[in-house]
């Protein structure tokens, strides 16, 4: 993966052009996780999402020359979301034709299981998550480990005072550190979320 952060619209645009291996990584290290979350939310095994996540993948390889990227219109993970919808479905439908559908479907395979909206919910939320998980691991390594565990005793729910008595620090020393990893996570959530959706 490069190690600065591409532009959404870059980024997608490099990919597109089927030219450059490390965007096409990017783009996975990006997304993957993701992918895998929303199929996965829908009802499927971790076997099954990987197996999609995969198909997904290369459906987006095979069609991001084709898309045109209108940011007025909708965001890429909206359409993203009908790619995923779409490879899902239709892989069910080939498995329950053959008689193998999966668990979760085969009572009803039918596309109206999970509508647009209900998928696009269900992203929404594992887009929260996945973003979330993301910032963290980009911002972590730049506080010491006093700091992180104060953060992390903090979003376990302990209170400032238990923190302070546990860490042998001030409480305000708690503060500080809590509003310096909140202040940073949250900046790198809106310029990953900014980037990237």
């Amino acid at each position: 993966m490069s190690e600065s952060l591409n532009t959404r619209k870059t980024l997608i645009e490099r990919v597109r052009k089927l030219k450059d291996n490390d965007s096409w990584e990017d783009f996975v290290h990006y997304y993957r996780a993701y992918i895998f979350a929303v199929i996965q939310g829908m009802g499927l095994s971790n076997q099954e999402a990987e197996d999609l996540s995969q198909k997904v993948l290369l459906k987006l390889w095979k069609s991001l020359p084709e898309f045109e990227y209108r940011p007025n219109k909708c965001k890429f993970r909206t359409w993203l979301c009908t790619v995923v919808r779409s490879v899902v479905f239709s892989d069910l439908r080939s498995k329950n034709s053959r008689g193998k559908g999966y668990e979760r479907f085969k009572a009803d395979s039918d596309e109206d299981a999970y509508s647009l909206p209900e998928i696009e919910q269900l992203a929404n939320q594992e887009w929260k998550a996945h973003i979330g998980k993301m910032a963290w691991e980009n911002i972590k390594d730049c506080f010491t480990d006093k700091v992180i565990e104060a953060f992390l005793l903090f979003s376990e729910g302990l209170t400032t005072p238990e923190i302070a008595e546990k860490l042998g620090v001030e409480a305000n020393t708690v503060n500080v550190y809590k509003k310096r990893v909140r202040d940073k996570l949250c900046k790198e959530i809106n310029l990953l979320d900014s980037e990237l959706a």
